[in-house]
């Protein structure tokens, strides 16, 4: 718990402890129920309310006072944490910034790659319809060409059954 004591309030209390024993050697006989008595019983009765309100007052201020320094130590090490926090995330964001430029190089570089290759697919696709056309040309020749060699043999194998 935090302790304050106010200065205030405790010198305020102090006069009037002063006061008060200033007037107590006076004899008791003085004191029976002159005015002066009544005036000693108000300033007694006065100094009895004083204290018990510095003491009050004392009370609310040191816990306005310790609630003043947690809130300060509170605010203190939020304050750290957010300083420490901002380093920490701007680092991070210089690390995902370069990494960042690194893949955007990548992503350049494999679209780069990826055009060739596509490019390179459709040469070869033309040359490989060409080829296919070339073949499909050449098979139909040569087929003609078993059917005519077919129908030769046919017919020369009937000539010699004919001779024969």
């Amino acid at each position: 718990r935090c302790h304050f004591r106010h200065l205030i309030g405790t010198s305020v209390a102090m006069r009037v402890l002063a006061l008060g024993a200033l007037l107590a050697p006076a004899s008791a006989s003085l004191l029976a129920r002159n005015p002066v008595s009544k005036v000693v019983d108000l300033l007694t009765d006065m100094k009895t309310k004083i204290a018990a309100e510095g003491q009050a007052e004392q009370k609310i201020y040191d816990k306005y006072a310790c609630w003043c320094a947690s809130a300060t130590e509170r605010a203190a090490a939020d304050i750290g944490q957010g300083k420490s926090d901002i380093a920490s995330l701007s680092n991070s964001v210089l690390e995902h910034k370069a990494s960042i430029a690194t893949l955007l190089s990548e992503i350049d570089s494999l679209s780069t790659r990826i055009e060739e290759a596509n490019e390179a697919v459709r040469q070869a696709t033309t040359l490989r319809e060409n080829e296919n056309r070339e073949f499909q040309s050449e098979t139909a020749e040569m087929q003609q060409a078993v059917g005519s060699l077919e129908k030769a043999i046919k017919a020369r194998g009937l000539v010699r059954s004919w001779d024969g």
